[in-house]
């Protein structure tokens, strides 16, 4: 080809490349031009959705290789209500976890002769509720949850003249462990009733929200206690079951522990029909209140105490009862645990 500003046997014109041609050498005899092909250059851009990687240097040896990652956007939240493993997830940066322990099962109530006093059985104590915030990157890539079963209310009295059964203590619940651990304890077991009431199951004393305490059983004339009631965003107590006097008169359950916070009431009293205490209430952020209490009659088999709803609410006492109208009827079952974690 023509030379290029050529007065000698020197070229003084530049070649450039463009585009992926590269131009090497400065066009003398001993360092000529070498005009080669560069590797096309590829960039990714990561999205609020997608998180975008590259590998490979673009050569036949080692091509580019592009994948991609969904990223899930804004909060996240897992309610967990049996034990498991957490995964932390990709593209998130913190952890809000919420652990309630499991409340108290309701006791039952004694059964004994006409004319004589039979305390109903104590309602069981509301889990406790435990809260922290994490960094992820201060969080292992796996970390153990515990949620605490529900706790069995006391089964049912079948023998004459004897008194009531105490209920089952409440189980705790956990996230992680050592330092970062975050635990919320059981709520306490509701008493057997006697010639007095059952004594209430003890609020759960392990946790940054402790629980309620459970109503004691009625005795000598007074209706089942009414169960302890969460003055902050904690679960309640269970209500106590009812009584029946000397003077043989039934007596009405006590309610089952409200919510305020979170305008959530607890589960019905039994009445003296008798009737079984209602089941407690669970709030949509999975708090849960107390089972009420059985209602008692002279005249008729006691009544069962409620359930306390999911999670950590106690369960309620069941009712005294006659020996011969069958036995008293059981305590309410206390609530199952549950661990949350909200992720963003």
């Amino acid at each position: 080809m023509a030379r290029c500003g050529c007065a000698s046997s020197l070229c003084t014109c530049t070649v450039t490349g463009t585009g992926n041609v590269e131009v090497l050498g400065t066009g003398s005899p001993t360092n000529p031009y070498v005009i080669a092909v560069a590797p096309t250059k590829i960039t990714v851009a990561d999205s609020a959705t997608v998180d975008m990687s590259i590998t490979g240097a673009g050569t036949e040896a080692s091509p580019f290789v592009i994948s991609a990652t969904s990223v899930a956007t804004g909060a996240t939240v897992s309610i967990y209500t049996t034990s498991g493993t957490w995964t932390k997830p990709a593209g998130k940066s913190y952890a809000r976890v919420t652990v309630i322990g499991g409340g108290g099962g309701g006791g039952s109530g004694r059964r004994g002769a006409t004319s004589t006093v039979r305390g109903g059985g104590g309602g069981g104590g509301a889990g406790g509720r435990s809260e922290a915030a994490y960094r992820l990157a201060d969080l292992a890539a796996t970390e153990p949850y515990v949620v605490g079963v529900a706790a069995a209310g006391a089964g049912a009295n079948v023998t004459s003249d004897s008194n009531g059964i105490a209920g089952t203590a409440g189980n705790q619940s956990s996230f992680s462990s050592g330092l970062k651990g975050l635990v919320a304890g059981g709520g306490g077991a509701g008493g057997g009733g006697s010639t007095a009431g059952g004594s209430a199951g003890a609020a759960a004393t392990v946790g940054t929200i402790t629980g309620a305490v459970g109503g004691a059983g009625g005795v000598g004339g007074s209706s089942g206690g009414v169960g302890g009631a969460s003055t902050s965003a904690g679960p309640s107590g269970g209500g106590g079951g009812a009584g029946i006097t000397a003077a043989n008169v039934g007596e009405a359950g006590g309610v089952g522990g409200s919510v305020a916070a979170l305008g959530v009431s607890g589960g019905a009293a039994g009445s003296t029909a008798p009737t079984a205490g209602g089941i407690g209430s669970a709030h949509v952020t999975g708090v849960g209140t107390g089972g009420g209490g059985g209602g008692a009659s002279n005249a008729g088999a006691a009544g069962a105490g409620g359930a306390g709803a999911a999670a950590g609410g106690g369960g309620g006492g069941g009712a005294g009862s006659l020996n011969s109208v069958g036995s008293t009827h059981p305590g309410g079952a206390g609530a199952r645990g549950s661990v949350t974690i909200v992720v963003w």
